[in-house]
């Protein structure tokens, strides 16, 4: 609880306005409604697929009517709560920059002259800093929030969607398989976050050049009456080889990284979808044996209540 008092999280909910608060709860709610979708249409187009089995053409027509109207239902609910969601979490988001943006420039004001006389406070750097920088805070108030909670629904719908209609035994193996998925997410964004560092070590650098020209423009009528354009291009260019020079060290390296672990990230959601398959199709042969589900023939008689419970524990597996 203290952690949650003094943490960040709860510094910057300490910056929204006043009605910021009503706008998160209704923005939850309308992520819970978006998040739950994704699930949903996966049953519905289980449904859909279901009705293709149906020996009567007037019951296939009727599920048909059905099965559309229901995920057009799901088009309506996913447009309206995408939208509110987005709205308010970017209300709430606009509330935060402005907020921040208006504490940065007070502080900014009440520090000495000397302070703005440092290279990494020129007015370029300080112009960014209110411009960008702050505007990333709101990705880790409102944005995540909205992620975080549409992201649960979405598990806990599937999960309860599986559970119900499909294989017990499939879905806890899809549990599982969060462990081995969530691996693979790691690595890969533990390699791309060190690539991300060789080239954030020369950030430094690059923000020094890239005042250097918000300067320069700003000031050209002193630059070109004194003739200094040849000085701050050559000045420029040595800041931008030292910012590349520091960047490119090592990068066939971490490009190769990356790469390795991009591809195992891709590859290991293929392999655990095999492995679906493959236990889902067991599971069918184990319930065709016991209840002896043969034709007259001798041929496997694998009906749509089978099918249903396979095909729903697939959807629910598939990535979004």
């Amino acid at each position: 609880r203290g952690w949650l008092k003094n943490g960040l999280f709860s510094k910057l909910m300490a910056q929204q306005d006043e009605g910021d608060k009503f706008l998160f709860g209704v923005g939850s709610f309308f992520a819970l409604l978006n998040g739950g979708a994704m699930p949903t249409t996966g049953l519905i187009f289980t449904k859909v697929l279901m009705a293709l089995y149906y020996p009567n053409p007037g019951h296939l027509l009727e599920a048909a009517m059905v099965w559309a109207s229901a995920y057009l239902f799901a088009g309506v609910v996913v447009s309206v709560a995408g939208t509110c969601e987005a709205g308010l979490f970017g209300t709430t988001g606009q509330h935060l920059t402005r907020r921040l943006r208006e504490i940065s420039l007070a502080q900014l004001l009440r520090f000495e002259i000397g302070y703005f006389d440092a290279d990494e406070n020129s007015s370029g750097a300080l112009t960014a800093f209110l411009s960008e920088k702050i505007t990333l805070v709101q990705a880790m108030n409102g944005e995540k929030l909205g992620s975080l909670v549409r992201t649960l629904c979405t598990m806990l719908v599937g999960f309860a969607i599986a559970f119900i209609y499909g294989y017990w035994q499939l879905t806890l193996l899809m549990i599982a398989s969060i462990i081995p998925l969530s691996l693979a997410m790691m690595i890969q964004m533990i390699v791309t976050v060190g690539a991300d560092s060789v080239s954030v070590s020369g950030g430094g650098k690059s923000t020094n050049a890239g005042s250097l020209v918000g300067e320069v423009v700003v000031g050209i009528r002193t630059v070109a009456s004194f003739g200094a354009e040849r000085r701050f291009y050559e000045a420029y260019c040595k800041q931008v080889d030292a910012a590349v020079g520091s960047c490119c060290k090592g990068s066939t390296y971490q490009a190769w990284a990356v790469g390795i672990a991009a591809g195992f990230g891709k590859g290991i959601v293929f392999m655990v979808l095999g492995g679906v398959f493959y236990f889902g199709f067991y599971l069918i042969n184990q319930d065709i044996l016991s209840e002896g589900r043969f034709t007259a023939d001798g041929c496997p008689n694998v009906n749509d209540e089978l099918l249903l419970k396979f095909m729903v524990s697939e959807q629910e597996q598939r990535p979004a």
